[in-house]
């Protein structure tokens, strides 16, 4: 047990109130407990056909209920391992796929977490990279042998969730639907990873793009569930978390500039394990890599030293189903069509591990958005294709794009990783509305993705509402900032038949 697991985090614990930023008062206002379960496959997850759900020992609820009590927010602040990047003096080059040397300094937490009964060791020490399988399509969950795939009961969350936030003053209150709920306590979501807590209850974790804090929701929004707090670990106010992939119980958190936190589902919650920064890996390997950035022709290199989002920003991440990673560019764009970007990382979860010191890049895929740059990317088992939120490339004059969702089969068949001639077919499947308030839906984040039989899907697409001057990130000044607990994003279930 770790030291922070020794016991729970009550109210006379914190700190006195007055040594706190305003920021951090608003972030204890809310938060029960987040019990993970080793849940089954999930249409967007990978999982080992060894570990199914029914193993994970049941929690017994700590402070729950749909208003979670004030304090009882978990905060992670042990010294956090970090990963050093080093680059070589020359980018070697084989059949067409890049390699980046990296050298790891080891984390520095060897505890032992305890998983449904299951004893695994924090990732101090080079392991094998995970191995990404398929389980049996009707396993059964207390099977060590296969998983079975969660189901939900309704198509679309049971109740609407028109409610006020606690406390605090806002613009408006949030009028969520069924279709288009609301979540409280944040507003720029930007990613997402499906997960199920306090049992059963389907929920989502949301990554915020302004505050390095990851926050459970329920599917159908209202307050925070739980939160963790990962500034400490990351030496960051907000690093700028854009997208989030999961494997097995390892959750991935992408950043803008390519750097990568790595933590871990357990039963007291989520863990910060790692973070492995590829920023120097992707600028090197793009120096004779010709792109558009902002509408200027230069080298993906050149367009990272510009410090400036609308010349490279990565919003998107997603591991396919063979252990393939795919970093999503919202910007920059091809440079002879104006096509979005996916780099194909081969070897990803041998350099999470630490297996392996040499990130290895495929070649660029191109796809086409008509000039839309890539919101989020995720693989869905279920639906044997990736789905692909396309935007605005950038902020300011002529970006006046809609976001639209898309599914692509993969660059091979059945998803696998192609490097000769990949497949860049994408079919269109939703273009964005109006949020409850008639404002324009941001979505950036892919979250649940639900069968509904016949060939028809339901997907949760979550929005980055932190520009709404009536909820978001600044008041109508667009000076002051406003605080946490009165800032909500939109979420909304869309339908689709493919």
């Amino acid at each position: 047990m770790t030291e922070h697991q020794e016991k729970d985090l009550d109210i006379k614990d914190l700190p006195p109130e007055e040594t706190l930023t305003p920021e951090e008062k608003e972030q204890l206002a809310g938060a029960g407990r987040f019990r993970p379960m080793l849940e089954a496959l999930e249409t967007r997850e990978m999982m080992d056909a060894g570990l199914g759900g029914a193993i994970m020992a049941p929690m017994a609820p700590i402070g729950g209920g749909a208003a979670p009590a004030v304090g009882n927010v978990r905060t992670l602040d042990a010294p956090a391992p970090a990963i050093e990047v080093v680059m070589p003096a020359e980018v070697l080059q084989d059949s067409g796929a890049n390699s980046a040397s990296i050298s790891t300094s080891a984390p520095g937490n060897n505890s032992a977490l305890t998983t449904g009964g299951i004893a695994t060791t924090a990732a101090a020490e080079a392991e094998p990279a995970t191995t990404v399988e398929t389980p049996a399509a009707n396993g059964s969950p207390g099977s060590l042998a296969a998983t079975s795939a969660l189901a939900s009961t309704a198509a679309a969350p049971a109740a609407a969730t028109t409610v006020a936030m606690a406390a605090g003053n806002h613009s408006t209150t949030p009028k969520g639907t069924p279709t288009q709920p609301a979540y409280l306590g944040a507003s720029d979501a930007s990613a997402a990873v499906p997960v199920t807590y306090d049992g059963n209850k389907e929920g989502v974790l949301v990554g915020d793009d302004k505050s390095d804090v990851i926050r459970l929701y329920d599917k159908a929004g209202g307050n925070i569930v739980d939160q963790w707090d990962f500034r400490s670990k990351t030496g960051s106010q907000a690093s700028d978390i854009e997208a989030a992939a999961r494997v097995n119980n390892t959750i991935y958190w992408m950043t803008s500039s390519g750097k990568v936190f790595v933590t871990e589902m357990t039963p007291a919650g989520l863990e910060f394990v790692k973070t492995v920064d590829l920023n120097n890996a992707i600028k090197e390997w793009g120096k004779n890599i010709t792109v558009s950035a902002n509408g200027e022709a230069m080298t993906l290199a050149q367009a990272m030293d510009k410090n400036d989002k609308n010349y490279f920003n990565i919003e998107a991440f997603a591991i396919g189903p063979d252990g393939t990673a795919y970093i999503g560019f919202r910007a920059p764009l091809s440079d002879k069509d104006g096509k979005a970007l996916l780099l194909p990382v081969t070897n990803f979860q041998k350099l999470m591990s630490g297996e392996a010191k040499t990130a290895e890049f495929g070649k660029l895929i191109t796809l086409g958005f008509e000039g839309r740059g890539i919101r989020d990317i995720v693989w869905s088992q279920d639906m044997g294709k990736f789905l692909i939120l396309a935007g605005n490339y950038g902020v300011g004059p002529g970006q006046n794009l809609s976001t639209r969702l898309f599914a692509w089969d993969g660059p091979g068949e059945n998803g696998i990783y192609k490097s000769d001639g990949p497949n860049t077919k994408v079919t269109f499947l939703k273009e964005n509305g109006t949020d409850p308030e008639g404002k324009y839906m941001s979505y950036e984040a892919i979250g649940r993705i639900k069968d509904l039989g016949g060939g028809n899907w339901q997907v949760q697409l979550l929005s980055d509402d932190g520009g709404s001057l009536d909820h978001g990130k600044k008041y109508q000044d667009k000076k002051t900032e406003r605080p946490f607990n009165e800032r909500y994003f939109y979420g909304e279930f869309v339908t689709f038949s493919l």
